[in-house]
């Protein structure tokens, strides 16, 4: 028997929660978004019910990619190493110092901590026959062949990089392998001929998305794309960490201060920013903008008066990336950001009243949405399927579960997904649904008697652990250490057509707390120093340092205009890792980089002990 499911996206969520201040006491603010064990517990049920009624002689545990997020992750743009993302071509050698591997594995490692529950259950089912299920222990057939296998999807697509990642993924999903085998390339996508008797092809899907998969499917050439194909960059990558990602991120970074005030403006700038952590299990996605202005509770114009800075500023990321616009004309969507309609969607963004602005991005986000062919008829085409004797193709990818005839009694079988789905409804209203697909396809033996090749079952639960909560975890305590910056070194700055430099004027602040700078006379290549600007860090609060800033003009605006300045984020250090509530390590020196394209300065400073106790 083969039980196959798809795209759980466990997800690196630590640094998407947020802490904040209510009468002196501390309460946290997060999304829950990750499957739970009990989760696993169910399908290990479902599985064990098929076992006790089946002439079942193996098992085959499916995974068939987007089980890890690895780019939906705040990690791509708040760490403070070298800038990074997923969309880097050159992926490098597997040793310490590649960046992007660095990248890769500090994401894998967050995930496998915030899901060791899920990983857990999985290791004692594969290891030792056993699951829990309503407080009891449940045991299957000790003595039947158990493989577990995976293939990579989009979203997990690095975790195939290199081998380190590959052996850590292994460990992870309890796939057993021995010798050179641990570090193996994962399969592109798995067969089961008619011969072994199932007939069954499974992959992720991906191969059917032109924007989520380097070779567009155009005739059977996605269908025949070599290993070097699945490990290349697509123009999804981009939209998941520098759109998606980014407009979270962002937000968080420009209402830094008053997304951790109380009433009135906090609680609503929280619902605000819950909605962009979920927005992409809005359906359909072109409602987008009804969704976000129903969880401010307010209207569309007070939802894009909050909106608009970050939007723009993720358009204007996309269309100045060289690689998102070489990769989006190639599949014939390079229009709306190249050229006069990339200008008018642009100007669009900038200055179109509220009214018409949410027209503008839920159509921008219904046109991202989906594949450009339906699955099905990609599936179709599969190559060497009637030589192998395949008459079911298993795939997931668009979390649409569906099943679709191809003829001749051949079948598509979409796989779904186990994330929460946020349904549209009457009246504008919106629900959250916990979505769980599962795919059984069953062996000649056990088919005798007239047994089914295969079943599908979706389901949809209501669980009280997903989606925006919070929750009151105490007093904030004394700031025992503080952040003191020393430098500011300008690497990159616009002096316009001032002969006396720059005026910057910088926002600098820890969670809450926040101090203004102002520079004059700014050159590039220079350093300021001393700085010597003070905040006040407390352990209770997420010690996230950030920066944000606006190159002002001096004379007149037409001719040489203002500029926003690049923000940025980072997590300051702890003492024995991420921990919160940790002390943090004074006499740490850091630096913090603000940086795009036309800008780029460098935040240095120290962590200290402020002497309370």
């Amino acid at each position: 028997m083969l039980a196959i499911i798809s795209d759980l996206h466990l997800q690196h969520l630590g640094q998407d929660a947020i802490r904040h201040l209510q009468d002196g006491e501390v309460y946290l603010t997060r999304v829950a978004r990750n499957i739970g064990a009990s989760a696993l517990q169910l399908w290990f049920a479902e599985i064990e019910a098929r076992l006790a009624r089946r002439r079942v002689d193996e098992l085959h545990l499916v995974f068939a990619g987007d089980i890890f997020e690895v780019h939906r992750s705040p990690l791509w743009l708040t760490s403070a190493g070298e800038s990074v993302r997923p969309t880097r071509e050159d992926l490098g050698d597997d040793v310490a110092g590649n960046p992007l591997r660095e990248r890769v594995h500090e994401i894998l490692d967050a995930i496998a901590d915030e899901n060791a529950e899920v990983f857990a259950a999985l290791r004692l089912f594969v290891g030792e026959r056993t699951f829990l299920r309503d407080a009891a222990v449940h045991a299957v057939a000790s003595d039947m062949p158990l493989q577990v296998h995976y293939v990579l999807g989009n979203h997990d697509r690095l975790l195939g990089a290199w081998p380190s990642t590959r052996r850590r993924v292994r460990e992870l999903l309890s796939i057993e392998a021995t010798g050179d085998a641990i570090a193996a390339p994962f399969p592109r996508y798995l067969d089961w001929p008619r011969t072994t008797g199932y007939g069954v092809r499974v992959r992720h899907g991906h191969e059917y998305d032109a924007w989520n998969f380097a070779v567009a499917p155009h005739g059977d050439a996605s269908l025949q794309a070599s290993p070097a194909d699945y490990l290349r960059p697509t123009p999804g990558d981009f939209v998941t960490v520098d759109v998606a990602t980014r407009i979270a991120t962002a937000f968080r970074v420009r209402y830094a201060e008053d997304l951790r005030s109380a009433w009135p403006r906090g609680p609503r700038l929280r619902e605000l920013y819950c909605g962009l952590l979920e927005f992409d299990d809005v359906r359909p996605a072109g409602l987008l903008m009804r969704y976000l202005a129903e969880r401010l509770g307010a209207s569309d114009a007070d939802t894009l008066t909050a909106l608009r800075p970050v939007l723009l500023e993720a358009l204007t990321a996309a269309q100045h990336d060289p690689f998102f616009r070489r990769e989006t004309r190639r599949i014939g969507s390079g229009a709306f950001f190249d050229g006069m309609r990339g200008w008018l969607v642009r100007q669009g963004l900038a200055r179109l009243p509220a009214s018409w602005l949410g027209r503008l991005v839920n159509w921008l986000a219904g046109r991202g949405a989906g594949a450009s062919l339906a699955p099905a008829d990609v599936a179709a085409r599969e190559p060497g399927i009637a030589a192998l004797g395949i008459d079911t193709i298993v795939a997931g990818h668009t979390h649409e579960p569906d099943e679709v005839p191809l003829g001749n009694e051949r079948f598509f079988l979409d796989s779904g997904t186990w994330r929460t789905r946020i349904k549209a409804g009457v009246g504008d209203h919106f629900g959250r649904l916990r979505a769980m697909t599962l795919v059984f396809c069953y062996g000649e033996r056990e088919r005798e008697g007239g047994g089914r090749r295969f079943e599908t079952w979706t389901g949809h639960l209501v669980p009280q652990d997903i989606g925006p909560r919070t929750e009151k975890l105490g007093p904030r305590g004394p700031a025992r250490e503080q952040l003191r910056v020393r430098r500011i070194i300008a690497q990159r700055v616009d002096e316009g057509r001032s002969l006396g430099g720059a005026e910057l004027q910088l926002r600098i602040g820890v969670d809450g707390e926040a101090r203004s700078l102002r520079l004059d006379g700014v050159r590039e290549g220079t350093a300021i120093e001393p700085v010597d600007v003070v905040i006040p860090i407390w352990r209770a609060l997420d010690g996230e340092l950030w920066a944000t800033g606006v190159e002002r003009d001096r004379g007149a605006a037409v001719i040489d205009p203002d500029d926003v300045l690049p923000w940025a984020c980072q997590f300051l250090p702890r003492k024995g890792g991420a921990d919160l509530g940790g002390a943090y390590e004074v006499g740490y020196h850091g630096a913090m980089h603000m940086r795009a394209a036309d800008a780029h300065l460098v935040v240095e400073y120290e962590l200290e002990s402020t002497g309370a106790v």
